[in-house]
């Protein structure tokens, strides 16, 4: 069985007091005649608002505070937990500290205006700005990392992948380069067995050539002359391997999302795509199969 996320304490009862107070201004207004209730709505659409719904409006936006303040602190730790554990952090966590802390200046804004200037103005102008940002964000991040969004999210393993074919065409593996190969073969297998590169979800055939000191062709016809396949398929195959082993020690336990991006997938279905291709089955299968879930 699958743990189950709970809710931190203090802030489910905020937001259950929260609903408490709303329900009982609610309450308390139908208990009001129908003048009063006339009085009690025109004096809302003029901006003249009962100490009621002020506090109520104070209070929403300070545990509106309090909740991404949480969050941004929880993304946080776990961010630097993983650095410490030098574990490899995915473009969608990456997105996603950047997301919470940018709502959360935009909350804190928020409740600075809300404070100098009057609600209107506030809600004519800040409010569409805060939403263009957001906007702008998401749309920068998903151009700039098109890893996200791509049809094929592996986009700079594809693009290695290319790359390397190029290279193998261009390039032949001689007699005179063996010993050279055999270097550069010792230092993929400690980049792969030691380092563990391919846990880096945007590691390409350039980028592992510049780690070894080697230009990419002869790193690509190494490859291709020791491990029969190109570096796409072993880099696939080493995260596979990985992810396997963590869905067998995690029984069920953990999401098989999180171990996929753990291990330097970008996304669901490029991982169970080649998940399938080495395994022979898909991981949600293999788990049912061992009984995890």
């Amino acid at each position: 069985m699958r743990k189950k996320t709970i809710p931190h304490p203090l802030l489910l009862i905020g937001s259950i007091a929260l609903l408490l107070y709303i329900s009982f201004i609610t309450f308390d207004f139908y208990q009001l005649t129908v003048n009063e209730q006339r009085t009690y709505l025109e004096n809302l659409l003029t901006e003249q608002y009962p100490p009621n719904i002020s506090l109520y409006t104070s209070l929403f936006y300070f545990w509106q505070m309090v909740y991404f303040s949480y969050n941004t602190i929880s993304v946080s730790q776990y961010y630097f937990k993983a650095k410490q554990e030098a574990k490899t952090i995915s473009l969608h966590f990456r997105f996603v500290i950047r997301f919470v802390a940018l709502l959360w200046l935009l909350n804190f804004i928020l409740l600075i205006l809300y404070i100098v200037f009057p609600i209107y103005i506030v809600d004519l102008f800040y409010l569409p700005i805060s939403v263009s940002i957001i906007f702008f964000f998401i749309l920068y991040f998903s151009y700039h990392y098109n890893a996200i969004f791509n049809e094929y999210p592996n986009n700079q393993l594809y693009d290695s992948e290319k790359e390397e074919i190029t290279l193998s065409k261009k390039y032949v593996l001689n007699e005179n380069n063996s010993e050279k190969h055999q270097i550069i073969y010792s230092l993929i297998q400690n980049a792969l067995e030691v380092d563990k590169v391919y846990l880096n979800p945007e590691l390409s055939l350039k980028i592992l050539s510049n780690k070894l000191g080697y230009p990419p062709y002869l790193v690509s016809q190494t490859i291709n002359s020791f491990y029969k396949k190109n570096f796409f398929d072993l880099i696939n195959e080493k995260r596979v391997n990985e992810a396997h082993k963590r869905i067998k020690a995690s029984s069920g336990i953990e999401k098989i999302e999180n171990i996929a991006y753990e291990v330097g997938f970008n996304s669901r279905t490029s991982f169970y795509r080649a998940y399938k291709k080495n395994i022979g089955i898909t991981p949600s299968n293999y788990n049912e199969l061992s009984g995890n879930e």
